[in-house]
């Protein structure tokens, strides 16, 4: 279901940018730390998968790359939900 009628109303009724946003910003950042955590799980199970398969593969791959994804993955998920979100909020206030 589309909240695009909710944000409308809220904004013709005079409501402030930070009363329409944070709900939506709140749960933008929820979802972003949820996918995050399961990029990282998923990565995680491969690369325990890839251990068992092919041991000789598996220490081709160095340590501080792969904390260095997972930290990037971390970051970039919240902030691409938050981003998201508050461009579709800004598309349905006109």
């Amino acid at each position: 279901m589309s909240k695009a009628p909710v944000i409308r109303i809220m904004s013709l009724l005079g409501a402030e940018e930070d009363k329409i946003f944070a709900p939506y910003m709140r749960l933008a950042i929820i979802h972003g730390l949820a996918s995050a955590l399961m990029a990282v799980s998923m990565m995680g199970l491969a690369l325990l998968v890839l251990y068992y398969l092919a041991p000789w593969m598996y220490q081709l791959l160095e340590l501080k790359n792969f904390l260095i994804t997972i930290f990037v993955l971390l970051l970039a998920s919240p902030a691409m939900h938050y981003l998201s979100i508050r461009q579709s909020i800004k598309i349905f206030q006109k």
